[in-house]
Formats: C-alpha cells, sequence, structure tokens
C-alpha cells in the first residue's frame, strides 16, 4: 500500500498492533531508496540492500528518482517513493493557518463558490458527503 497519511489504513492497523488491540502483522516496507541497510529473508533467501541503494534500479535509475524527487514536493515523494506517510510538521495545512471570526467580521465582496464531494455509495465504511461553501477575497479563503 502506497502510504499517504500517519492514520491511513496501515498506519491504524500498525497502531492497533502496537496498542495490543489488533491483530499481528509482518510490516514489509519498501522505499525507492533505502533509508538504512536491510535484511529481508523469504524462506531461506535473504536479500541485503544497503543505505542509499535503490529498490530497482533498471526502472528508475539514480538519475531518474532525482528526477522524479524534484519534479514533486517533498512530502509527495515520501509519501509515494518513500514509504513515509505525511507527518504534522510535512502536511499541506497546518491548524495554525486558520482562525475562526464570526460571520459579521468577514468582509464583504470577493467571490463566492461552493464545492460538493458526493459520497457514491452508502456502506458502513464510506467517506461522507462533503459540501463547502468558501469565499476568496484578495489572498484570503474564508470558509462559510
Amino acid at each position: 500500500m502506497q502510504r499517504t497519511h500517519e492514520d491511513d489504513l496501515c498506519g491504524h492497523l500498525i497502531e492497533r498492533m502496537k496498542n495490543r488491540t489488533g491483530d499481528d502483522w509482518t510490516v514489509l516496507s519498501l522505499p525507492a531508496i533505502a533509508e538504512h541497510d536491510e535484511f529481508i529473508q523469504v524462506d531461506d533467501v535473504v536479500f541485503k540492500r544497503l543505505k542509499g541503494e535503490l529498490l530497482h534500479p533498471k526502472r528508475f535509475n539514480p538519475d531518474g528518482i532525482e528526477k522524479i524527487r524534484k519534479n514533486m514536493n517533498n512530502s509527495t515523494f515520501e509519501c509515494q517513493y518513500q514509504q513515509n506517510p505525511i507527518s504534522k510538521e510535512s502536511q499541506e495545512f497546518h491548524t495554525e493557518w486558520f482562525k475562526y471570526i464570526d460571520r459579521d467580521q468577514i468582509p464583504t465582496g470577493g467571490r463566492v463558490f461552493t464545492t460538493v464531494d458526493p459520497a457514491w455509495t452508502k456502506q458502513s465504511y464510506s467517506d461522507y458527503t462533503s459540501i463547502l461553501t468558501g469565499k476568496f477575497i484578495d489572498d484570503k479563503l474564508y470558509i462559510l
């Protein structure tokens, strides 16, 4: 699974395993670039990869992986290629960037818009429908 957040499915299962409230799992993380020396045993065969070595150098050679890294932001590369989920430090939005204000403090004018992310299925595990109405004034977004 590609890791996208600390509390994605893998993160949730790993946390439950650590807290002894879930099943035990064997975690196999294969980053594109080894972050430490790795020794993986499958039956009687041991695979060894040293820190800095590429996972699949014929497909992603050093120049190719560096080009990929330069063409995306660091947190995206860490999630998609290194199996490092987004942490508080690397996430795009930070709670301290938001502040609550009373409706009467929102300036007049600006461009108002509404976005909808519908829930297409009615399963117990489905996401909720999300509807957001906002207003841009200068470089600020007001979520109404």
